[in-house]
């Protein structure tokens, strides 16, 4: 399950992939139940590469296709981000919040010189831009 490990798959819902389900909710913010309902599964699929839909919007202010590889267009992109990064452009005031870079698939990130265990090869990281507000700002609003 996109870097969580149910262990092998034997078609049992055991403690392990209970687990494995309960660490993706508490890393894409939602509530670690190990249940994997349908807020779950839609977490999970925003973290499996995929193509972006065009016109799907992931929060008020940010479009799926935003999120995607520079090179190849696939997408990975963890909710708890987009939920972040809303809350980032309210507390510097409702100034546009410009993704420069989020998911890179393995070539792209060689070829831009990431590093190794980068949470860009993953969906949990973007690089960003705000028009206006200081890189220092910007940090300290994130912090």
């Amino acid at each position: 399950m996109a870097s969580f490990d149910p262990g092998p798959a034997d078609g049992d819902f055991g403690p392990r992939t209970c687990r494995a389900v309960e660490q993706l909710q508490q890393c894409c913010g939602l509530k670690p139940d190990g249940v994997a309902g349908p807020q779950t599964l839609a977490a999970l699929a925003m973290l499996l590469p995929h193509q972006p839909q065009p016109g799907r919007r992931l929060g008020p202010h940010f479009a799926e296709t935003e999120f995607a590889c520079r090179c190849c267009g696939l997408v990975r992109v963890n909710p708890r981000l987009v939920h972040l990064l809303e809350q980032l452009r309210e507390q510097l005031g409702g100034k546009p919040v410009v993704i420069t870079s989020a998911y890179r698939c393995a070539t792209h990130h060689r070829a831009v010189g990431g590093a190794r265990q980068s949470q860009h090869l993953l969906g949990n990281a973007a690089d960003i831009a705000v028009t206006g507000v200081a890189p220092r700002e910007v940090a300290a609003a994130a912090e």
